[in-house]
């Protein structure tokens, strides 16, 4: 089983895991003994967990299916769902952040989300995949900042670096990778 992610939600440890035949739920009262439940039959890739607003939402990189949402860690809803459908276009997601009542999503794009079942993009790049979100609050800034990695077109040949992107908004997104742009 490969854990892709663990959170606390107050009262279980929760996370998303991925098999080489199918994605599943662990969850753990004291964080020894674990529990599976399946969510899907065959691998989709799951990547990241988060617990915001009285919601458990879950990224995956399967285009088809890239969040998951729950309100009880037990039931969920994703695209293509009769009821409690996530309303989502196909895209890669690694990580899930929320601030201000937003819902902020980042992989092969930036999507999101002011109730967690209807998203859109808002920030597409080429070439660069973000792998991680944070909403964050500390003086000087209230705001969301990913990270990723994509190509330095500043070279040649053209290398790979990292790249960081920050927003006050979730919406507007400026490039602040320290050595250049990579967009």
């Amino acid at each position: 089983v490969d854990t892709a992610s663990i959170l606390f939600d107050g009262v279980n440890y929760i996370g998303p895991a991925n098999t080489p035949n199918y994605s599943l739920i662990i969850n753990s009262v004291n964080g020894t003994t674990w529990l599976s439940n399946k969510l899907s039959e065959q691998p989709v890739g799951l990547s990241d967990i988060g617990y915001f607003d009285g919601k458990y939402i879950i990224t995956s990189t399967n285009t088809a299916t890239p969040i998951f949402v729950s309100t009880d860690g037990v039931s969920w809803a994703t695209t293509g769902l009769v009821s409690g459908t996530v309303s989502i276009d196909s895209t890669q997601l690694y990580s899930v952040s929320y601030l201000n009542g937003k819902y902020i999503a980042v992989g092969n794009n930036i999507v999101s989300s002011t109730d967690a079942y209807n998203w859109r993009e808002v920030y597409s790049f080429y070439g660069s995949t973000m792998y991680s979100i944070s909403g964050i609050t500390i003086t000087n800034f209230n705001g969301f900042i990913a990270v990723g990695y994509g190509p330095d077109y500043s070279v040649i040949p053209t290398i790979t670096q990292s790249v960081v992107l920050n927003s006050l908004d979730g919406i507007t997104w400026t490039n602040v990778t320290p050595s250049g742009s990579a967009e």
